[in-house]
C-alpha cells in the first residue's frame, strides 16, 4: 500500500465519501451586483467529486420565520459555481442559500452570512464621458447605462487634474454634476484629465468604478491658424468636388452632341455630272359623264292625233314615261327606251294643220 501513487489517494477519498454518504456543502458564498444585476458565487466543498451539481434559492427577510424559498430555473441543478439572480425589489433584503448534489446525495444548505439589498449593495460601472474643449473652457457630458434600465436618479463625481510641465499631477478641483459640467478660465497649453464616477447615494460614492480621460487644451492662436488652414483645405476640396463632375458632364455632353449631330443632321446632295434626265409630268385625261338633254313639246291636240294615227307610238311614249319614273336599276328597260327615242328622232315630224288654222283664226 505504501507504493501507491499520490494521484490515487483523491480517488480513494471520493469513493470513501460516497460510500459513507457524506457530501460537503459549498463554501465562501458571496453576492456581487453590478448596475443592479446581482449574481452569487461560491467554491465547491472539500473533496466533492467532479460533476457535482448545485442549486440556489432565495427568500425575502420578512418571510424568514416561515420561509418561502424561490429556486429560479437558471440556478437549479447547474454545474457552474455562479448564477445570476433576477431581483426586482430595490429596497428589499434577501436571504440566499446554496446546496450541492451528486447522484442521489445532497449536502446541507450554505446560507449567505448577511442579507442582500439591491439599492445598498450594487456597484455602478464607469460612466460614459465626452469632453469638448473650446478656447479656455472644457465642457463635459456624462451618462450611464443604468439611466436607461432603472428609474434611479444618478449623480456624477468629477475630479479635474492638470499635468504640469515637470510631469506632476495637480488636482484643480472637484465637482458634483447630474450630467453636464462646464469648467471655465483654464490656462491653455496644458493636458487636463477628467476622472468621473457615478453614484446614487453617498454610501456608494467611493466604491463605484470610475473612468479617466485626458485632453490637450491648445492655444487660441494655434487653434485659429489650424482652423484657418482647415477652412482653406475644406474650401479647396469642395471646389474640386464641384469642378471635376462639371468637367465630366460637359465633356460627355459635347461628345454626345457630336455623335447625335453626325447621325441626325442631313448631308448635302451631291450631283454627279454626265447623266441628265428631265421628267415631264403627264396630265391625266378627265372624262366627264355624258349629259343628255331631251326637249319634248307636248300639246293636247298633238296627243290626240298621235293616238289616232300611230297608237303603237303612243304606247311607246307611255312606256318610256313609265320607265323614266321607275327605278334606275332596271337597265334593260332603259336601253329599250333609248332605242325608241332614236327611232322617233329619225322619223320626220308631221305638221299639225288643224292647230295652225285654229291659231290663225
Amino acid at each position: 500500500m505504501t507504493g501507491l501513487p499520490v494521484s490515487v489517494l483523491p480517488l480513494l477519498l471520493n469513493c470513501l465519501l460516497s460510500s459513507e454518504g457524506a457530501l460537503f456543502p459549498p463554501l465562501n458564498l458571496s453576492m456581487v451586483s453590478l448596475d443592479f444585476h446581482p449574481s452569487i458565487h461560491w467554491l465547491p466543498g472539500l473533496g466533492n467529486p467532479i460533476g457535482t451539481r448545485y442549486s440556489v434559492e432565495f427568500t425575502e427577510m420578512k418571510h424568514f420565520s416561515k420561509p418561502d424559498w424561490n429556486g429560479p430555473a437558471n440556478c437549479t441543478n447547474i454545474t457552474s459555481m455562479q448564477c445570476f439572480l433576477e431581483l426586482d425589489q430595490l429596497f428589499t433584503d434577501y436571504f440566499v442559500r446554496v446546496m450541492a448534489e451528486w447522484k442521489e446525495e445532497r449536502s446541507n444548505w450554505t446560507l449567505l452570512k448577511h442579507t442582500f439589498q439591491l439599492y445598498k449593495n450594487t456597484q455602478l460601472s464607469p460612466p460614459h464621458v465626452r469632453i469638448f474643449p473650446y478656447r479656455q473652457t472644457v465642457q463635459i457630458h456624462l451618462s450611464h447605462p443604468v439611466q436607461l434600465d432603472r428609474d434611479v436618479p444618478l449623480r456624477f463625481s468629477v475630479d479635474l487634474f492638470c499635468l504640469t510641465s515637470d510631469h506632476r499631477v495637480q488636482l484643480i478641483g472637484k465637482s458634483i454634476s447630474t450630467g453636464s459640467l462646464n469648467i471655465l478660465h483654464l490656462p491653455a497649453g496644458y493636458n487636463y484629465c477628467i476622472n468621473a464616477s457615478a453614484f446614487y447615494t453617498q454610501m456608494t460614492e467611493h466604491k463605484n468604478l470610475n473612468t479617466t480621460k485626458c485632453i490637450l487644451l491648445q492655444n487660441q492662436s494655434h487653434r485659429g491658424g489650424v482652423a484657418h488652414i482647415s477652412g482653406v483645405v475644406v474650401g479647396v476640396g469642395v471646389l474640386l468636388l464641384l469642378i471635376i463632375p462639371t468637367g465630366i458632364v460637359l465633356s460627355t455632353k459635347s461628345c454626345f452632341m457630336r455623335k447625335i449631330g453626325n447621325i441626325y443632321i442631313p448631308k448635302a446632295l451631291h450631283i454627279i455630272p454626265g447623266t441628265e434626265m428631265v421628267l415631264t409630268p403627264k396630265p391625266e385625261e378627265l372624262h366627264p359623264p355624258p349629259i343628255s338633254i331631251t326637249n319634248t313639246e307636248f300639246t293636247a291636240e298633238a296627243a290626240h292625233e298621235e293616238v289616232d294615227e300611230n297608237p303603237q307610238r303612243v304606247y311607246c311614249e307611255r312606256e318610256r314615261c313609265a320607265i323614266r319614273c321607275g327605278s334606275e336599276d332596271e337597265l334593260e328597260d332603259t336601253n329599250f327606251l333609248r332605242e325608241v327615242d332614236e327611232a322617233d328622232e329619225i322619223q320626220p315630224r308631221k305638221l299639225d294643220l288643224y292647230s295652225s288654222a285654229m291659231n290663225m283664226e
